[in-house]
């Protein structure tokens, strides 16, 4: 992946993730295989992960987040980041 097509994954990713918290102001509903809540958030935080397709990545492969949403500050911190790369048999 170039510079190019990094910089407009990154911008729909964020897209993607403030789409999610304008529309879900509980920040606790699963969206799909893309974004489901998880337990051991601290008080008045969601613990979400987050499941992002990356190009060439294949159907398991791309990259996984754990994100810590203070939903009622609009704040998102990123507390673990993989990337996976499916292996074909």
């Amino acid at each position: 992946m170039g510079e190019v097509e990094y910089e407009a994954d990154k911008r729909a990713l964020r897209q993607f993730l403030c789409d999610y918290f304008n529309a879900q102001t509980s920040c606790d509903r699963k969206l799909g295989n893309s974004i489901s809540p998880v337990d051991g958030a601290e008080v008045g935080t969601k613990r979400l992960k987050v499941r992002w397709a990356l190009p060439g990545g294949g159907k398991s492969g791309g990259l996984r987040l754990l994100v810590d949403a203070h939903c009622s500050k609009k704040v998102v911190t990123l507390r673990h980041a993989e990337l996976r790369k499916e292996i074909k048999a």
